[in-house]
């Protein structure tokens, strides 16, 4: 099975590096373009699923390709699929913590009404594993989600607890996983590609 974790393409919010969290962002027209060129991308792959966070900047995402390459498959929003919420910091530059410890930046998500971040990862590892358990070793599934989430799955199948903070997921990016079912019940990952951006470049 090929798993194909994308982030969705770029917001004005990004531009601007404005913590979007859960506050429903849309695309800005560097996104849409993006979003045309991961369906270009991905046409030669054979995809038989689509998942999809149900935030407007990742369902569009999702959609587009969809319309583009994939007219005849359902794209399936997940709320499980959605970023960190990061509470009240929502709306805010990220300047004023790019400098904090992460233990720091936890301790103010706390304080400011923010997702647990234990429950946050459990949330989004839960539903990539009730994803893949929906399909057989020929599939290839697309995740269309966010950077914190594709963070959460990369650190998970990598077993590197404090990956999470280390690692960087642009927008419009594919990282790529590979999933074999064992015997046993359990998965085999390999992480064959990340944070791919040829394709917007």
């Amino acid at each position: 099975m090929k798993i194909f974790l994308i982030r969705h393409g770029e917001t004005t919010a990004n531009r601007e590096g404005i913590l979007q969290g859960q506050f429903d962002s849309p695309l800005n027209e560097v996104g849409l373009e993006q979003a045309k060129l991961l369906a270009n991308k991905l046409k030669k792959e054979n995809i038989s699923a689509i998942y999809c966070s149900d935030l407007q900047r990742a369902y569009k995402t999702a959609q587009i390709i969809k319309e583009s390459a994939f007219a005849d498959i359902p794209c399936q929003p997940m709320f499980e699929l959605r970023e960190l919420s990061v509470g009240e910091l929502e709306g805010k530059k990220w300047t004023f913590i790019e400098n904090l410890p992460p233990k720091e930046f936890v301790k103010l998500m706390k304080k400011n009404k923010g997702e647990d971040l234990n429950q946050f990862q459990k949330r989004v590892w839960n539903s990539f594993l009730e994803i893949i358990n929906k399909h057989n070793d020929n599939d290839n599934v697309a995740i269309i989600t966010h950077g914190g989430c594709i963070r959460v799955i990369i650190q998970r199948i990598l077993n590197a607890q404090d990956a999470f903070d280390k690692l960087r997921v642009d927008n419009g990016s594919i990282t790529l996983i590979d999933v074999k079912k064992r015997n046993n019940g359990n998965f085999y990952f390999r992480l064959e590609q990340f944070n791919d951006i040829s394709h917007i470049l």
